[in-house]
């Protein structure tokens, strides 16, 4: 088992989690409840993160889904003047692209000085 956990990111764990969170989601649907644990844990807060968190997997999974599509949105190719007053304002892939590498970003910046707390902790 420690060899499956071994070298993980923390990125990696936000994907199990939020994994675990659709998959009991599921199951809740199956059954007729509701019961999605992890992003009713800390209130509106948490509903935000794992909002946001579903927003960016949907945006992934037709990104993959749909590559072509992808890529005409992120790269469009002018026929008409309407098309070039389009052209000059950013695509949605180009704002999608941006807005999760500037999220990724902020969160590795914070996970590298929580990583410095932790050793400084545990050197004590």
């Amino acid at each position: 088992m420690k060899k499956y956990l071994k070298g993980k990111t923390w990125i990696d764990w936000v994907k199990v989690l939020l994994a675990l969170d659709i998959a009991i989601v599921g199951i809740g649907l199956i059954f007729q409840e509701s019961l999605q644990i992890l992003a009713n844990l800390l209130g509106p807060v948490s509903r935000i993160i794992f909002g946001i968190l579903y927003l960016i997997l949907a945006a992934r999974i037709i990104k993959n889904v749909f590559p072509d599509l992808y890529n005409d949105l992120r790269n469009p190719s002018p026929a008409s003047d309407t098309d070039k007053v389009i052209q000059e304002k950013k695509s949605v892939g180009e704002i999608v692209d941006m807005t999760t590498e500037k999220v990724d970003r902020f969160v590795q910046d914070r996970t590298k000085e929580v990583k410095d707390e932790i050793k400084k902790v545990l050197e004590e």
